[in-house]
C-alpha cells in the first residue's frame, strides 16, 4: 500500500506544480498584455479607436455580390476631427458647397481604398483634391472631381465599380489608387470592424482572456474569405504583402482588364502605388523585397499600359532630407492603436507628387489644356515590344 500512496502523493505534487507553472504562466501573460497591448483590450480605447472610423457609420452591404461594400448615400457624419458627406449616389463630396462646375470642365475620376478615400481626414485635405485644386489653378481650367473610392476595396472591386460607376461617366482622367493589400480577397481584412469593443469582456476581468476571444473571432470571421496560404508568395519584410501566387496573379489579371477597358475608352489613368510602412534604407534599390514589392510591380503595371507614379523613392528622398526612419510623421496615428493612413500633411505630400509627375508628362498635361491627348496612353511602345 505504502508505493501506491506515495505514487498518489507524487502525482499529486506533480500536478500541483504544473498546475502553479500553468498559473504563473497565465500570470505572467496577463501582465504583458495589460503592459503593453492595451490598445487590445481596454473598451474604452477600442471604442475610441473604431469610433471614429468603423465603416459601419457609412457604409452598407451592396445588392452587386462583385463590389460587396458601397458608402451610403446622402450621408452627413461629423466624426470629431473629421466629416464624412456623401451624395444620393453614395459618392463622398465636399463639406462645404463649391462653385457651378463650368460648361466643360475637365472631369477627374478616382477609384480606391481607404487612403485615397481619405479615412480621417477632411474631403478637402485628401491628396485627389488638393491635386484637382493644384491643377486647376495651374492651368486655369475648370475641373472636376468625383472620387469612386471606398474602404476595404481591393483590386476586384475596383474594376466593378469602374465598369458599372465610372465608365457611364466617362472621365477625362482616372486614378487608382494602388496599396499594396489590394490582391487580398474581397472582404479579406474587413472583419474587425465588425467586433465590438465590449466583445471579450469576461466575468473575471482577464485582459488575457478578452483579447484570446477576440482573436478567435476574428480569425472565425476571416475564415469566410480564407485561402491557401501556402500557395501564395509573400515579402519576407514590408509588411508581408502578397507579390505571387494565385491571388496576386488573378489580381494583375483584373488590373490588366481594367487597363484594357479604360485604353479602349480612351481614359488615360494614372496608378499611384502607395506604401505607408516604407522605411529609410539608403540602399534599397537591390532591396529583395522591393524589387518584388515596387520595382517588378511597377514594371508589369506600365506594360500594362497605365501611367506608373511609385511613391516609394520619393518618400525615400523625403525621409533622408527630414532625418526619418519612417513615414510615422505622415500617420493618422504613431501612438496605439496605431494607424498609417495619411494624415493631411501625408496627403498634401501625395498631391505635389501628383502634380510634378502630370507635369512630365505632355500626353497628361494636353487633357488639362485642352488639346488632344495624342499617345495618350504609355502603352504603345510597351505592347508593340511585348510582340516582338
Amino acid at each position: 500500500m505504502r508505493p501506491l500512496v506515495e505514487s498518489r502523493k507524487e502525482l499529486l505534487g506533480r500536478i500541483l506544480l504544473l498546475a502553479a507553472s500553468v498559473s504563473s504562466a497565465l500570470l505572467l501573460a496577463e501582465a504583458v498584455v495589460r503592459l503593453f497591448f492595451r490598445d487590445r483590450f481596454d473598451t474604452e480605447m477600442l471604442r475610441a479607436f473604431y469610433a471614429p472610423t468603423s465603416l459601419t457609420n457609412y457604409v452598407r452591404p451592396s445588392a452587386d455580390p462583385a463590389l460587396f461594400l458601397e458608402l451610403m448615400p446622402n450621408v452627413d457624419l461629423d466624426l470629431g476631427s473629421w466629416r464624412v458627406m456623401t451624395d444620393r449616389e453614395g459618392v463622398r463630396v465636399p463639406g462645404t458647397p463649391q462653385e457651378p462646375e463650368a460648361a466643360a470642365p475637365v472631369r477627374i475620376a478616382v477609384l480606391g481604398d481607404s487612403t485615397s478615400f481619405g479615412l480621417r481626414v477632411n474631403y478637402e485635405d485628401t491628396y485627389p483634391e488638393l491635386y484637382r485644386m493644384q491643377m486647376a489653378a495651374e492651368t486655369k481650367r475648370a475641373v472636376a472631381l468625383r472620387n469612386y473610392s471606398v474602404p476595404a476595396y481591393n483590386s476586384q472591386q475596383e474594376l466593378r465599380a469602374f465598369l458599372t460607376r465610372v465608365l457611364p461617366d466617362h472621365p477625362d482622367l482616372l486614378i487608382l489608387h494602388y496599396d499594396h493589400n489590394d490582391a487580398e480577397p474581397t472582404g479579406y481584412r474587413f472583419s474587425p470592424d465588425y467586433i465590438r469593443p465590449e466583445y471579450g469582456d469576461n466575468l473575471l476581468h482577464s485582459a488575457l482572456l478578452k483579447v484570446a476571444l477576440r482573436k478567435l473571432a476574428e480569425l472565425r470571421n476571416r475564415r469566410l474569405t480564407s485561402f491557401d496560404e501556402r500557395e501564395q508568395q509573400y515579402v519576407k519584410g514590408a509588411g508581408g504583402y502578397l507579390v505571387g501566387g494565385p491571388l496576386y496573379e488573378a489580381h494583375l489579371s483584373t488590373l490588366k482588364t481594367l487597363a484594357e477597358t479604360s485604353r479602349a475608352q480612351n481614359i488615360p489613368t494614372i496608378v499611384v502605388v502607395f506604401n505607408a510602412f516604407a522605411q529609410y534604407d539608403p540602399g534599397y534599390a537591390s532591396d529583395p523585397d522591393y524589387i518584388l514589392l515596387e520595382k517588378n510591380l511597377s514594371a508589369r503595371l506600365e506594360t500594362m499600359g497605365f501611367h506608373v507614379l511609385d511613391l516609394y523613392s520619393h518618400y525615400q528622398e523625403k525621409m533622408k532630407s527630414m532625418g526619418w526612419s519612417d513615414l510615422s510623421a505622415w500617420w493618422i496615428s504613431r501612438t496605439p492603436p496605431v494607424d498609417g493612413h495619411p494624415n493631411p500633411e501625408g496627403h498634401r505630400f501625395i498631391a505635389e507628387q501628383l502634380c510634378a509627375f502630370t507635369r512630365e508628362r505632355p500626353e497628361l498635361m494636353a487633357i488639362f489644356e485642352g488639346r488632344a491627348a495624342e499617345g495618350s496612353s504609355p502603352s504603345a511602345p510597351a505592347t508593340a515590344a511585348a510582340a516582338r
